[in-house]
């Protein structure tokens, strides 16, 4: 039987995770290559790839029916779906409720019980041979800044570094000295595969098999390699890194381990005809209570939403116009902000968009030596603005001396000790038992006057061909697309905030995947402040006006950033705003101040160390010093919780409690007869905010497999990703720390339009149809004619719910909240929803 290397190593790179390097924490389905399944069948057949548990154990989701966060009704109503005879249901209920529950270890996993279990049959621990010094050869050749010593030959291909740094070391490489090895690694990687599986395994028909189960037996580094293979740019330094060089690589270490122990004619593996330990049917069949009552569990949610969006459309309040509008990223963490804006002042109007608003770039920051990409990784920018100033340096905050840079070496580093060290021992402290008190040695602040160079001149281009900055024409398009999209095309107010965000972190290394993931894991200040810009460019206005659209001439753009960890609001560009908008911005200002403290409350809530009804002030100061100490592990709780998207108008949930578990993309079905416009925000709305949803439920479903455990013995590896201590594999997914209060549940979009519409406008992508076709996402609409809310069954909308209780009212979020630390059902705050 032939054997196509190439044609394996793809099939077996469709199995490996998709994480890339940790600058670029971009959330995604963890399970990507189980999508064209549909979601039971396909998270059962992962778990019995990797090794991982499907579901939440039984007495997790009892646990759950206790605290109502499963409803006796729903359960029964899944129940009745799934069970005709009345009997059966019963019994299933009685099982689910009182039964006994045995403890249901996770699959094996074919890289457990594979050919390394076979290895370990005949005396020979392969991965502890060969994974120690793979994993620091691996570390050393993509490193990214950490070591002083660069790995040498880290310019050429993996395969080529290693083989000439053993050729040229005077001390011995492990299994990689003998001289069969070296041998190999005289050969081109391709070849050397060849005879290393034949030396190995001996028949044809069983080496892709044993390749994947070798590269699954270290998922974290295999998919790590893969994804730098196929988005090379993902790197800062360069890296000529390929799939089949690292497996070559292991693959030369595994027969030197081999001839080790069992000598150098050792004979090959005979694989066994392997039958699953278990079949499919028999692991449905296993995990069917927990389907069950999973399903409750969402069912649950689901029907309070539904029941929360159907009373609520049926409301008439009435406002003020808008004399302040803002548009926010969709973000959930920018839900519970945006209700308590609004109830600080009825005036003003909010809108969600995607956070990179639009504004697709490459941006190199006054001090930055590289550019980075601000925009969402799906999308391959072709223009670079960077930001200048003609301020002096001075104007910069202080920064604390370090100790970098002057340690490597006997005297120099002996003379930074005796003469920083105590300096750096006061500063560590500080940050240990005052955080607050570092907020001065925290990154250099900008000068109060730098600029984006935003427009071009004519078509020069730098070195990788991207534009330098943009012309007229295309940034009025992309205002035009994100104002419209959102549907603002009329009255506009006289002052529109363009409010991006991103997460201050003391020390996390997941601090990208608490950025803005529209901005690839970025703080969206340089994309707000850009939107603004443009918005307020008279060139740019003329442009609009011949596109027909015009924006008011008194109408002012002003960029901002929300830290959603330190609940802080700094404005951009403010010595541009118009003397006659100033003291409506003061009193913006003000308002949002004393939202930020209602907001910081609301989320104290979820923090157990944080006493239950502290003051505001008191839980704003928490937030603060939270986000600067050196020793938090959970700085804020990013998008746990989230499990709702909610794409339609602001009225429909201005003055709903959503728990801040909502994304919230504005859309005016008015203003799209036929679904173009839904189904372009569509396309971005379910495979980024699906991605968030699935790998926060994964990663809280079984966080040893699917997630990264817990921060605290991780160690940042060459700048790529984490591991436990020093060495050991990748950690792919969330630390326990993201996403301990996060019930899994997968992600509910609401789409405010007519079932027909909102059908037709899923199906106009396949990729974003593949997505609600197989349930990764549930997909459901709210008629804006009949006021009732559909849910998608097996292609066709039918009625959500069969029972629609009304949400209960209360005076204010903060009054919802009280008391309480788990997550809460839809609520009703008096006085701020409005129908027009």
């Amino acid at each position: 039987m032939s054997f196509d290397l190439q044609t394996s190593l793809e099939r077996i790179r469709h199995w490996l995770p998709q994480q890339g390097p940790i600058k670029d924490f971009i959330h995604h389905n963890t399970l990507h290559a189980f999508q064209d399944r549909p979601f039971h069948e396909g998270i059962l057949e992962a778990a019995q790839l990797y090794g991982a548990r499907p579901y939440m154990d039984l007495s997790w989701y009892r646990e759950a029916l206790g605290r109502g966060a499963i409803s006796s009704e729903s359960l029964d109503r899944v129940l009745s779906r799934y069970f005709e005879s009345a009997t059966e249901r019963t019994a299933m209920r009685s099982y689910l409720l009182d039964g006994a529950a045995p403890f249901i270890a996770p699959f094996p996993g074919i890289a457990r019980s594979g050919c390394v279990a076979d290895w370990k049959q005949r005396g020979v621990d392969i991965e502890a041979s060969v994974h120690p010094l793979l994993f620091r050869l691996i570390a050393g050749y993509l490193d990214q800044g950490i070591a002083s010593w660069r790995m040498p030959h880290a310019s050429e291909t993996f395969w080529n570094a290693v083989g000439k740094l053993v050729e040229e070391s005077w001390a011995p490489y492990g299994s990689l000295s003998n001289t069969h090895c070296q041998a190999l690694l005289s050969e081109p990687a391709e070849r050397a595969i060849m005879k290393c599986l034949e030396a190995l395994v001996g028949t044809p028909a069983h080496y892709e098999r044993y390749l994947l189960e070798m590269l699954l037996s270290h998922p974290g580094w295999s998919g790590m390699v893969a994804s730098i293979e196929r988005k090379p740019s993902g790197l800062l330094i360069p890296r000529q890194m390929r799939l089949v060089d690292f497996a070559a690589v292991e693959l030369v270490m595994q027969v030197g381990a081999a001839i080790k122990t069992l000598g150098k004619d050792f004979k090959p593996l005979v694989p066994k005809t392997r039958h699953e330990a278990i079949s499919r049917q028999q692991a449905a069949s296993l995990h069917y209570p927990q389907l069950l009552m999973h399903e409750a569990l969402e069912e649950t949610l689901y029907c309070d939403v539904f029941a929360g969006l159907e009373a609520h459309a049926e409301c008439v309040v009435s406002r003020p116009l808008a004399t302040t509008q803002v548009f926010f990223c969709i973000d959930d963490r920018e839900c519970s902000l945006r209700r308590h804006i609004e109830e600080v002042e009825p005036t003003v109007e909010t809108f969600g968009t995607a956070g990179f608003f639009g504004m697709d770039f490459y941006f190199r920051g006054l001090e930055e030596i590289h550019p980075t990409q601000m925009c969402p990784v799906v999308i391959t920018p072709r223009h670079l603005v960077v930001e200048t100033s003609s301020e002096p340096r001075s104007s910069r905050r202080m920064k604390a001396p370090t100790l970098i840079g002057s340690r490597n070496s006997l005297f120099r580093g002996w003379l930074a000790t005796q003469t920083l060290g105590i300096w750096a021992t006061v500063r560590l402290f500080l940050q240990v038992f005052r955080p607050g008190t570092t907020a001065l040695f925290s990154e250099p602040a900008l000068p109060p006057k730098t600029r984006l160079m935003l427009v071009r001149n004519g078509e020069d281009k730098d070195p990788e061909g991207r534009y330098l900055g943009y012309s007229i024409e295309e940034l009025a398009t992309r205002v035009r697309h994100v104002l419209s999209s959102s549907g603002l095309i009329r009255g506009f107010s006289k002052l529109v905030v363009i409010m991006g965000h991103g997460s201050t972190s003391a020390n996390n290394p997941h601090y990208a995947a608490y950025d803005c993931g529209a901005c690839s894991g970025r703080r969206a200040a340089p994309n707000a402040r850009a939107f603004a810009w443009a918005a307020n460019d008279p060139a740019v206005r003329r442009q609009l006006a011949a596109m027909d659209f015009e924006i008011p001439s008194d109408c002012h753009f002003i960029g901002g950033l929300h830290d959603t960890s330190k609940d802080t609001i700094e404005f951009f560009d403010e010595h541009d705003v118009p003397k006659t908008h100033a003291p409506q911005l003061q009193d913006f200002r003000i308002k949002v101040k004393e939202a930020l403290k209602r907001n910081a409350k609301e989320r104290c809530r979820r923090f157990e160390l944080v006493p239950m009804g502290i003051p505001e002030q008191t839980a704003l100061k928490h937030v603060h010093d939270r986000a600067l100490s050196i020793f938090e592990p959970r700085p804020e709780l990013n998008h746990a919780t989230n499990a709702l998207a909610i794409v339609g108008r602001r009225d429909s949930t201005r003055g709903l409690f959503l728990d801040r578990r909502c994304f919230l993309n504005s859309y005016n079905p008015k203003q799209d007869p036929n679904g173009k416009i839904l189904s372009g925000i569509l396309g971005a709305v379910i495979p980024v905010c699906g991605g968030i949803n699935l790998e926060y439920f994964f990663s809280r479903v079984d966080n040893t497999t699917y997630g990264a455990g817990t921060k605290l013995p991780h160690n940042v590896m060459a700048l790529v990703g984490v591991a436990n201590g020093v060495g050991g594999d990748l950690r792919n997914g969330l630390p326990s720390q993201m996403i301990e209060v996060h019930d899994p549940v997968r992600l509910l979009v609401v789409v405010e339009q007519t079932c027909e519409i909102a059908l037709a406008a899923v199906k106009m992508n396949p990729s974003t149809y593949e997505w609600v076709k197989n349930d990764w996402v549930r997909y459901a609409c709210l008629c804006p004619e009949t006021k009732r809310t559909y849910l998608l069954l097996n292609d066709a909308f039918v009625p959500a719910v069969e029972c629609l209780k009304s949400p209960p009212k209360y005076p204010t979020s903060l009054s919802v909240v009280e008391g309480h630390r788990d997550s809460l059902p839809v609520a009703e705050i008096e006085g701020v929803g409005t129908r027009p």
